[in-house]
């Protein structure tokens, strides 16, 4: 189990005089103010979680037991673990995650640990959670955020766009492999009006389907957006086999020429 944030106590910092009473030595005892060695912002939620001794029924009689429990629950999950979690029943952890949900009291590790035990019962929801720290501070949890964030897998990512692209190709088989992924938005760098990465045409775009379909990646892409590339509606009949593929949005000067070519290969022009 997660341990308890321990209580932080502000102290003087100035020496305190005290005599040992065994001894009658006298000596001065300075205490400084202690810093958690966990970092908070893995507990740290929008809203509050309600205090179940003080929350009144909100309907005639006592509360049920269930209510009570998932309340308790909710109130304790920083001491949840992934094994403790994993043995509940998923419909009594559905109930929990809503009513997490309703009061917006999701936190980083709360969430992390749903994923791992029940990834069935997390919400498909944008969640936005802000860090704040105090001006002129050190900032001194900002480390272990950036090595947290960076030891995130990429299994829970579905959206992805990247503008400015400016990575070499081979980042972009890479970039198949996330298992989950649905939305793919990639936009080459522009300047002025011709394209920088020229190195992303119907040759590279042929190869890269070829290897992604036939290694099995990319199974669940349903939106695919290229902007500022060097490619015609021929890649259109490149993409046709993937499985989950529905719309695919290409924008480039080489497509003004050929527009009319688009339905060859299958696809209906939109706008």
């Amino acid at each position: 189990m997660h341990p308890i944030k321990p209580y932080v106590e502000r102290v003087t910092a100035q020496p305190k005089r005290k005599v040992d009473d065994t001894t009658g030595q006298i000596y001065y005892e300075n205490s400084v103010k202690a810093r958690s060695m966990l970092p908070s912002w893995m507990w740290k939620t929008r809203g509050r979680v309600d205090d179940p001794r003080v929350r009144k029924n909100k309907r005639l009689g006592a509360a049920s037991l269930m209510d009570m429990a998932l309340r308790s629950m909710a109130r304790n999950m920083t001491r949840i673990d992934y094994e403790a979690l994993r043995c509940i029943p998923s419909h009594i952890a559905m109930k929990l995650a809503n009513l997490i949900t309703s009061s917006e009291t999701w936190s980083l590790e709360t969430w992390e640990t749903f994923v791992a035990a029940h990834p069935e019962a997390v919400p498909d929801m944008n969640y936005k959670l802000d860090i704040p720290d105090a001006r002129g501070t050190n900032l001194c949890e900002l480390p272990s955020l950036n090595k947290h964030l960076s030891n995130l897998t990429f299994d829970h990512v579905t959206r992805l766009s990247i503008v400015e692209l400016a990575f070499t190709t081979d980042n972009l088989f890479e970039i198949a492999k996330i298992p989950n992924l649905e939305v793919l938005n990639l936009q080459g760098r522009v300047s002025g009006n011709s394209v920088d990465d020229s190195v992303y045409n119907d040759y590279f775009l042929s190869r890269w389907s070829y290897v992604v379909l036939g290694s099995g990646h990319l199974s669940k892409l349903r939106v695919l957006i290229f902007r500022h590339f060097d490619v015609t509606s021929a890649t259109l009949k490149k993409l046709s086999p993937f499985p989950a593929l529905a719309l695919c949005n290409l924008e480039s000067v080489c497509l003004k020429s050929d527009r009319n070519n688009t339905s060859r290969n299958g696809w209906e022009v939109i706008g």
